[in-house]
């Protein structure tokens, strides 16, 4: 891992990306950069696999094998890549790779298996509360009691009740299943009364550190859930994806950058 910091750090603003020459001495013109000894993947198809690099001005000047190296001039600053994998940035500013199988909101993984779409991800559409309820029931008798019942996709502007989901209309769902709803948005979660006991969250639970168990105008837990107090129930969800062997996604966050090394990889 110090490594691949290290090198991305050394790299800097290289990969401002353009011009790939597949020649080996493609500019007299001494070097900023030069990188070998590396795995480089150009996404080029005159070249698709290199060793070296060199780059001036944020630009690349030659792409090709470790005699690269006899450009650089006294200037010039040299970067053994150990056997690195070296890819161009991808522009890509926030992926979640797989967390459709986490119910974080997210269309396919295993979220299009085991859970409940409360609302329409590919279209705009409004929905009710009943319907919500209808399905999440319907999931309900085909689990066995304390079993998770997971619904994503929840779109508050495309309730057509025009008011929140809330606790009361989970506890409808079922009273011997935990049930929780994931906003569309993923920093929001709607879980029932059995999900609050199981948790051991009580109106009187302080909030934990970057998150909230909101109430309503009398003070009870109203059922929605903000950011971080929402991870116990994610956790406990992704217990249960576990033990039964359905879990096979992984989800990941991808925040490259336009003008720098996206990422360097230890070979396997």
């Amino acid at each position: 891992m110090s490594n691949r910091r290290h090198f991305i750090s050394l790299m800097g603003g290289a990969f401002a990306g353009s011009s790939i020459v597949p020649a080996a001495f493609a500019d007299p013109q001494e070097p900023d950069l030069i990188v070998y000894n590396a795995r480089v993947h150009t996404v080029d198809d005159a070249i698709p696999k290199a060793q070296a690099f060199a780059i001036r001005a944020g630009r690349f000047v030659a792409v090709g094998g470790d005699d690269i190296k006899s450009l650089a001039g006294k200037k010039t600053r040299v970067t053994d890549a150990k056997g690195l994998m070296v890819v161009p940035g991808f522009i890509d500013t926030h992926n979640h790779a797989g967390a459709g199988g986490m119910g974080n909101g997210y269309a396919g993984g295993e979220g299009l298996l085991y859970d409940v779409h409360v609302g329409n991800p590919y279209e705009v559409e409004q929905v009710s509360i009943a319907s919500i309820i209808d399905k999440l029931k319907a999931k309900a008798k085909t689990l066995p009691p304390g079993t998770w019942v997971l619904g994503n996709f929840l779109d508050d502007t495309k309730l057509s009740d025009k008011r929140p989901l809330n606790v009361h209309d989970l506890d409808k769902v079922s009273s011997d299943h935990p049930v929780m709803v994931v906003h569309r948005g993923g920093h929001t979660i709607f879980v029932n009364a059995k999900a609050f006991q199981l948790a051991g969250v009580t109106k009187a639970t302080p909030n934990p550190f970057g998150g909230t168990f909101d109430k309503d105008a009398n003070g009870e837990l109203n059922g929605r859930v903000t950011d971080r107090a929402g991870a116990v129930w994610l956790a406990y969800y992704a217990m249960q994806r576990q033990k039964n062997g359905g879990w096979r996604t992984s989800g990941c966050h991808l925040v490259p950058s336009a003008r720098t090394v996206s990422a360097a990889y230890q070979p396997q």
